[in-house]
């Protein structure tokens, strides 16, 4: 009898226990989300020995890995996830299910295990559409980062976008646009600068970019003004020092592009400061292409050539180890499910054969193609400055040829840019006299560039022809920079379009395409079209 007491007693005590651990894990679960440092601490202080029952040892398991990633902790043991897929992939709540496989397929991720990630993120993408909005934004978000690691950009396009909207959704604007800069980061991957560039001015505007996320995006907008081929390399050094200043932390990639951005407004000792500062820790294959493009602008065109063959050389390396790495885990995996391991070895020694055959063909294709592209590209960009030197001579001539019926604004313009205008005339039929003269070009091809530059650069002349608009056309500009809020290229396009200067003109003289032209005037157009301003029937009239 006593005995019987003692074992009822025993588990009427073990029953208490249970409830009040479980109480203690729901109670958790309701604030980790805010409080995630309280509850790793409570978390780290339970026993293993209260957790008795398989749901308790899975409900703790799934905590202490959201604490941990909650806390910033990278968390690379798959085995504390494991305990939670393990039971919540067979009962459970499917809310639980999919943080599971999630925090499994963090883990795998930071492993650099990137297919064994992605299946997880699969998983817990299902389990979250039914259940929670919020973990089914950030599966897709980290899908992404792993599609980029295996060098699928589509993918991580279709993942970020996804994730956009499933933040603007849920009204979650800090996190729609972390995943808004991730986008555009992966549009200057693929090589789409305008794109990339529409989507960080857009960014730029949005109230709800603040804080770091702010300042990587300014460096984002300052690397793709020296990325992109029509670079603006003066914009570009202005936005870099205002970060330093501001005492935001450069990464290698920003010191880099800032170096290069140097060494193209002239600035070359700088340039070179960094870059054999840089070169002594960071000699990745980014490293590399930037110092080709250094050494390129250097016209010291083979040690350019030396360092894009290196360049290519890394880089192809990287692409050949996630290609090998997405076959063998793909192939591993279906081999031994059917138990054919024999089989799969003999057949991944012909793939991986094969794939080095065709990939050495590929690198050598490369290799050509890109030294030809890049002698294209040089004399392709010294046509097109002694090409703009023709044309704006062209049209000094045509408009001091129509000087009497042009209108009075144009006119007083051109006496603006008379005597550069007429200085670049004559510096282009120099070069075209010694243009058969390897030293002689080259000075009289890089005094072109650099008067070029000056009259794109020229802040006081846009200034002095608001100045005139002003005066003649009763405070026009002042009225509109203080009643309509936009760029100063936008601002400078519509005072170039009022004094009647066409689409081409324009992106000469701003340095833009054309395309970009038509795009900022439509924009500042439909800031006006928006606009309460007093003054938007006269606005638009004058732009039209």
């Amino acid at each position: 009898m006593r005995q019987f007491v003692f074992i009822f007693l025993s588990f009427i005590l073990l029953s208490c226990r249970s409830y009040d651990v479980n109480r203690t894990l729901q109670d958790i679960d309701s604030y980790i989300m805010t409080r995630p440092d309280s509850a790793l601490t409570v978390l780290e202080g339970m026993s293993r020995d209260v957790l008795r029952t398989e749901r308790q040892r899975a409900h703790h398991a799934l905590l202490y890995a959201m604490a941990l990633d909650k806390n910033y902790i990278d968390v690379s043991e798959d085995s504390i996830a494991s305990v939670a897929v393990n039971y919540y992939s067979r009962k459970g709540p499917m809310k639980n299910r999919a943080r599971a496989y999630y925090y499994l397929g963090l883990a795998y991720y930071y492993q650099q295990d990137y297919d064994r990630a992605i299946l997880e993120f699969t998983k817990a993408e299902k389990a979250a559409e039914v259940s929670d909005s919020l973990y089914l934004g950030m599966t897709k978000s980290i899908q992404g980062h792993s599609y980029y690691e295996t060098h699928n950009l589509e993918e991580v396009l279709n993942c970020f976008h996804k994730a956009y909207d499933i933040y603007s959704a849920l009204s979650e604007y800090s996190k729609a646009c972390s995943v808004m800069y991730k986008l555009i980061s992966t549009y200057i991957a693929k090589l789409e600068f305008e794109k990339a560039e529409e989507m960080l001015l857009d960014l730029l505007d949005n109230n709800e970019l603040r804080g770091n996320l702010r300042l990587r995006t300014l460096a984002l907008y300052a690397y793709l003004n020296v990325a992109k081929p029509d670079r603006n390399p003066n914009h570009s050094v202005q936005l870099y020092e205002q970060l330093i200043n501001s005492n935001y932390s450069l990464s290698n990639n920003d010191f880099w592009a800032y170096s290069f951005a140097l060494s193209l407004v002239g600035r070359i000792a700088e340039s070179r400061d960094i870059t054999s500062e840089l070169f002594v820790s960071d000699t990745s294959s980014a490293a590399y292409y930037w110092q080709y493009l250094i050494a390129k602008y250097d016209n010291d065109y083979k040690r350019a050539l030396a360092y894009l063959e290196e360049s290519n050389f890394r880089d192809n390396q990287v692409i050949i180890t996630a290609l090998n790495q997405s076959l063998s885990l793909a192939q591993r995996d279906y081999y031994e499910s059917e138990s054919e391991l024999a089989e799969y070895k003999a057949k991944g020694r012909t793939y991986a054969l094969v794939s080095v055959v065709i990939i050495c063909l590929l690198i050598l294709a490369l290799g050509y193609f890109a030294f030809c592209r890049y002698i294209k590209k040089q004399k392709d960009e010294k046509d097109r400055y002694i090409n703009y030197a023709d044309e704006v001579s062209r049209q000094l001539k045509a408009l001091q040829t129509e000087a009497d019926a042009m209108p009075a604004l144009k006119r007083k313009y051109v006496e603006l840019y008379k005597e550069k205008f007429e200085s670049l005339r004559q510096l282009c039929d120099n070069y075209l006299l010694y243009q058969d003269r390897t030293d002689a070009e080259k000075k009289m091809y890089s005094r072109v560039v650099a008067m070029i530059n000056e009259i794109r650069g020229d802040k006081n002349c846009i200034g002095e022809l608001e100045s005139i608009l002003d005066k003649d056309l009763d405070g026009l500009m002042t009225a509109l920079r203080s009643e309509i809020k936009a760029k100063d290229v936008d601002y400078s396009i519509y005072a170039y379009s009022i004094i009647g200067f066409d689409a081409t003109t324009i992106s000469n003289l701003l340095d833009l395409s054309v395309n970009q032209v038509y795009i900022r005037k439509s924009r500042i157009k439909r800031q006006i079209e928006n606009s309460d301003s007093e003054n938007k029937t006269r606005f638009l009239e004058m732009l039209s």
